[in-house]
């Protein structure tokens, strides 16, 4: 009978993954283009915002709505752009994948009695 190893598994064992050690792949420069362009999108659209914002403080009440348009809009690119670079920063290696709470009261702190 040979010994097991650690190594090798067991029925289930997954397949092993590879790992890019950094190294630049078409997904990572697919991601960095995304981050390029929502910040410039976010640029964009926070220059309309204050554009909008001075033409809707001289009295047209349609600026208003294309200030609070324009604020979502900036909302939004920020948002996705500061995804993209958490994606990016766990592709490179700079941050790991949080661990999964275990069984169903185990984000429940418990009370000092």
């Amino acid at each position: 009978m040979e010994p097991m190893s650690r190594a090798s598994g067991g029925k289930r064992a997954g397949a092993r993954r590879a790992t890019t050690n950094g190294r630049s792949t078409p997904t990572n420069t697919l991601v960095i283009g995304g981050v390029v362009l929502a910040l410039a999108a976010w640029a964009y659209l926070v220059y309309a915002a204050v554009s909008f914002g001075s033409d809707a403080r001289n009295g047209t009440g349609h600026d208003w709505i294309l200030l609070a348009l324009a604020a979502v809009g900036a909302m939004a690119c920020l948002f996705t752009c500061l995804m993209l670079v958490a994606r990016l920063a766990r592709a490179l290696g700079f941050s790991s994948p949080g661990r999964a709470a275990a069984g169903r009261r185990a984000g429940k702190r418990r009370r000092a009695h």
